[in-house]
Parts: C-alpha cells; structure tokens; sequence
C-alpha cells in the first residue's frame, strides 16, 4: 500500500510543479524561473513514472528514471532559486528544494544495501517538504490568476511530496 500512496503523491506533485510550469511565461518570470519550473515539472513526471508500479518498466530503466527525475527537480528548483524578480519567498523555497532533491540524489547514487541511502533520501524529501511548506505559509494572498495558479500548483506539489515520503 506505501508504495501506492507514494506514487499517488508524486504523481500529485507533478501536478502541482506542472501547473506552477504552464504559467510560469507569464507575469514577472525571468526567464532562470520558466526554465527552472519546466525543468522541475519534466523531473517530477519521470519521478512519478518511476514510482508507479503498474507501468511495465524494466528495474534499471525504473532506476534511471527515478535519479533524472531527481536531478531536473534539484537543478530545476536551483534555477528558481537564482531568479530575479521573484518574491523571495519563492527562492527561498526553491533552494530547500533543491537541497532536498540534491540529497535525495545523493542517497540514490548509493547501493540499495546501504544503510545510509533510505536515510538521505527520505531527508532529502522532508527538506524538499519544508520548502513547499515555507513558500505557502509566507505567500501573500493571490490576487491575479497566476499567482493563484502558482499558490494552488505549490499546494499540490507539497502536499504530493508529502504524501510520497516513505517515513515508517
């Protein structure tokens, strides 16, 4: 059952960063933010790919899937967090998430009968969660469509990545 709830939420997560993606042109964005959240959206599909049991996909291909997911999240939520013109609060979720989805990474790299690899990855996902969390708490009330669809995108996003963390 964990496993299913875990791929629910990252495909929830997907959703979320997918949306915060389609509107990320419009309105102040630089142009490190619309890179950055596309990048961000295309590592959480294939990180929600990774995770759904029921798609037929060989372990090494599953297991490939999984560490480029992470890898666009982390560089993707980087690049968020160096673009100009953003409300700081946006940056300073994306640099949580970017350490997050970097340690994630790092517990990945590691052989499945490390000790220590269950341990960073679920770190990594829990500091991605702070950063999500950060962002909605210090947002202001969004008054324009976009920044709506940001508020509620980030939301989901969240909300999936806590969902899908594997703390027993």
């Amino acid at each position: 059952m964990a496993q299913g709830i875990e791929s629910i939420g990252l495909w929830i997560a997907a959703l979320g960063t997918t949306l915060i993606a389609s509107v990320s042109k419009e309105g102040e964005a630089s142009k490190l933010y619309v890179i950055g959240t596309c990048s961000a959206a295309i590592g959480a599909i294939l990180s929600a790919l990774a995770a759904t049991r029921t798609v037929k996909i060989r372990k090494v291909v599953r297991e490939k899937l999984e560490k480029r997911g992470t890898f666009l999240r982390a560089i993707g939520f980087a690049l968020v967090a160096e673009a100009k013109g953003m409300p700081s609060s946006i940056r300073i979720a994306g640099a949580f998430r970017s350490i997050g989805n970097a340690v994630a990474l790092l517990g990945l790299e590691l052989p499945s009968s490390n000790k220590k690899r269950e341990k960073l990855i679920e770190e990594g996902n829990v500091l991605a969660v702070l950063g999500g969390s950060y962002e909605i708490v210090e947002a202001e009330r969004p008054t324009t469509r976009v920044e709506r669809i940001r508020f509620y995108g980030n939301i989901l996003e969240t909300v999936g990545d806590a969902l899908s963390l594997n703390i027993e």
